[in-house]
């Protein structure tokens, strides 16, 4: 491992901290992920077949970007959808060989059509919904409900701390009304701060 990739984790935390400090309400999060719940987050990709479409809400620094990376199958196709422009462009440079898109993640069926691709089998979430308005997560989880595939599962996490809170409660009031089946496992304590890890599926 190079001195750049042993420096690379402090480097995002400082760039996800400034990202944070400047719009808290986009970011939502302090700390990137930690690879303890990148690892339960993304789970096992090894039955996902050719054609087969992997979709990454707010990858961030890319803390879960690089875990799927290491673990998709050859030929499942991948796309991260971010907000914030710095963000943006910096998984473009660290990760060439995947798609990336500038956007909102209720815009999830619209830019999967424009990309031509399927409806995903696993869409992975980095985003912290407990900090976002009540507009938000609804268009974000209707638009998860009509993107995710039958088959597909939708994996996102909750802070420990903000759990109970009520935009916490009122996202997962939102999923379990739009998704038949809910799977918690953690918390996740080797991660800043600790965190749940939530599945739904249809």
């Amino acid at each position: 491992m190079t001195e750049s990739e042993r420096s690379r984790p402090i480097r995002d935390s400082v760039k996800f901290l400034g990202s944070f400090v400047r719009r808290p309400g986009q970011v939502g999060a302090v700390m990137p992920s930690s690879r303890y719940l990148a690892d339960l987050l993304v789970g096992d990709l090894s039955m996902l077949e050719p054609g087969d479409v992997v979709v990454e809400y707010g990858p961030g620094t890319g803390p879960m970007t690089k875990v799927i990376d290491e673990r998709l199958p050859d030929g499942v196709e991948y796309l991260g959808i971010e907000l914030e422009e710095k963000f943006h462009s910096m998984l473009e440079d660290r990760y060439p060989h995947l798609r990336f898109v500038r956007g909102s993640a209720a815009d999830v069926r619209s830019i999967l059509t424009e990309h031509r691709l399927a409806m995903p089998k696993r869409i992975i979430s980095g985003i912290p919904f407990a900090s976002l308005p009540e507009n938000v997560q609804q268009a974000i989880v209707l638009g998860t409900q009509e993107a995710l595939h039958r088959d597909g599962e939708f994996r996102t996490f909750q802070y420990v701390h903000a759990y109970g809170l009520p935009a916490a409660r009122r996202f997962r009031q939102a999923m379990s009304a739009a998704f038949g089946d809910f799977e918690r496992t953690g918390p996740v304590v080797r991660n800043v701060p600790p965190a749940y890890a939530l599945v739904y599926r249809h």
